[in-house]
């Protein structure tokens, strides 16, 4: 099967499925008994007026204040943090995906479609209040909006899911697929910095599935902070141990470099000496057949200055005789009194 087939089966099969499930969401005809007691999708305020946006389309270029107006009237007795998002709205951009992105510190972290924005702060509202009741605190950060509950801090936001739609083949240019809102909201747990964490809600008494989540998640934090904690301290002493050995081994090879340098010097020092009793040794052999040919050197002559200038080498070649000494030589071998004379 092609690629291209095989992901426009797939979001066939994406849409089906979420056609479904608003199907489910929705009471069903029948007899009043036998209607399943099912959670609604509440009717979505929108602004009237305000003309169709357009994706990556900035709202300063089309907001009216009798928007802003209209997005508060909507929002009675609404939490200071939710009418300042609400104030908020005219400034943003219209993302790839027909989402608005709010957050920092003017705005509660929402990303929805402008359609929904009403019902997602309506919950944001909701949630608030659950956290307060439960002795917390909401705030507006510049990394997000932040709940502190229990001496713990988690961030949260409001996202409606999206559905992707892939491109016919010859519209591929820009991306093989388009986006659009789905109108499902999700409260999500960036818990460590993630956003798997999410619960769908779909009215006001969804909110507290997500909030027994995110007090699950408050709970488990002292616990996750001990392990890491411990994994920290273990990673810490293995490091330390690892740089011991790493020492030690850096330490003996140094060592054995040192050992091994004095020994190649040491043997250069026998070497010479070697060779200089070679030297001796021939011209000891050399003044035996020179008086047995010719009698004792002339004082003087040019074999008598030879001679004299060989014994002269070996001593200087020799380290034992010589000025300097062996390079590698026990304490107090060079001193005045311990020193082999010249011959």
């Amino acid at each position: 099967m092609r690629k291209e087939v095989f992901e426009q089966r797939a979001a066939e099969m994406r849409a089906r499925l979420l056609a479904e499930r608003e199907r489910n969401l929705s009471p069903k005809a029948g007899k009043p008994a036998e209607r399943k007691a099912v959670a609604t999708v509440e009717p979505t305020p929108v602004v009237p007026g305000l003309a169709v946006i357009e994706p990556h389309q900035l709202l300063a270029q089309v907001w009216k204040p009798a928007y802003t107006k209209a997005l508060l009237d909507a929002l009675p007795s609404a939490h200071p943090f939710v009418l300042r998002t609400a104030r908020r709205v005219g400034t943003s951009q219209v993302g790839y995906d027909g989402l608005l992105s709010l957050g920092g510190e003017e705005a509660l972290d929402v990303n929805v479609s402008l359609a929904f924005l009403v019902r997602a702060l309506r919950l944001y509202g909701v949630l608030i209040e659950r956290i307060i009741a439960l002795g917390g605190k909401v705030e507006l950060a510049q990394n997000g909006t932040l709940v502190r509950l229990r001496g713990e801090t988690e961030g949260v936001r409001l996202r409606e899911g999206i559905i992707r739609h892939v491109k016919p083949t010859t519209d591929r240019i820009y991306g093989g697929y388009t986006y659009e809102a789905s109108g499902l909201l999700y409260f999500v747990l960036l818990e460590d910095g993630g956003g798997k964490h999410k619960t769908l809600v779909r009215m006001a008494e969804e909110v507290d599935v997500f909030v027994r989540k995110l007090q699950n998640a408050v709970a488990r934090r002292p616990r996750q902070r001990a392990e890491q904690e411990a994994r920290q301290q273990a990673w810490q002493a293995e490091h330390q141990r690892r740089q011991e050995q790493a020492r030690l081994r850096a330490e003996t090879e140094r060592q054995r470099s040192e050992e091994q340098q004095n020994f190649d010097t040491f043997y250069k020092d026998v070497a010479r000496w070697q060779k200089a009793a070679q030297i001796r040794s021939y011209l000891d052999a050399f003044a035996a057949e020179y008086e047995r040919r010719h009698g004792s050197f002339p004082p003087g002559s040019r074999a008598d200055g030879w001679f004299r200038w060989l014994h002269y080498y070996a001593e200087r070649l020799d380290p034992l005789t010589n000025h300097d000494g062996p390079s590698q030589q026990p304490e107090g071998f060079s001193d005045p009194a311990n020193k082999t004379p010249s011959v």
